[in-house]
């Protein structure tokens, strides 16, 4: 059993949806010092990236781009 399923490769896989609910299993995250997000989503093949995010955003944040991807 893997010691940590959610994260992998130095990034943050959403495989269970605990990290974002609202969006996709397939997609991962990476996150940095001072509120920096990258964003990567093979289904839509983007990459989103936001610098100075408040960590209190950004499951708003989550929920616009899952809206602008339209999935």
């Amino acid at each position: 059993m893997p010691v940590a399923p959610f994260h992998g490769w130095l990034t943050w896989l959403n495989g269970d949806g605990r990290l974002f609910a609202e969006a996709s299993r397939r997609r991962w995250f990476m996150f940095g010092a001072g509120g920096h997000l990258v964003w990567i989503d093979p289904d839509h093949e983007a990459v989103v990236v936001a610098r100075w995010l408040d960590g209190a955003h950004s499951d708003g944040f989550v929920r616009l781009v899952v809206q602008a991807l339209g999935s």
